[in-house]
């Protein structure tokens, strides 16, 4: 659970990374992220974006670094096998919660 929830806070970092060459904006999708791999951050960017892309969503498509900080910007796409499913707030704090699986 510990690395699901530095999955979430490494793709906070490169979202803030984004915001400051972005005016403060948050990606809205993983596909932000991609092309914007710049000379300060490409590599690092690149690893997060293949590592994460397919685990985690971006939920909230319009926040900025002065949003809410309790705004969820990503989540786990689907909760693991006993329901838990890990979020990412746009303050950079990740936590996992857990779900009633549906019968």
């Amino acid at each position: 659970m510990a690395r699901r929830i530095n999955q979430a806070k490494d793709i906070f970092l490169v979202s803030r990374f984004y915001a400051k060459d972005h005016g403060g904006r948050m990606p809205g999708t993983f596909d932000q992220l991609s092309p914007w791999a710049g000379p300060n951050y490409g590599e690092a960017v690149a690893i997060v974006v293949q590592r994460e892309r397919g685990k985690f969503e971006f939920v909230s498509k319009n926040l900025t670094d002065t949003s809410n900080p309790s705004s969820i910007l990503v989540r786990e796409r689907s909760p693991d096998s006993r329901g838990w499913r890990v979020i990412g707030h746009a303050d950079g704090s990740a936590v996992a919660v857990h779900e009633n699986p549906l019968t």
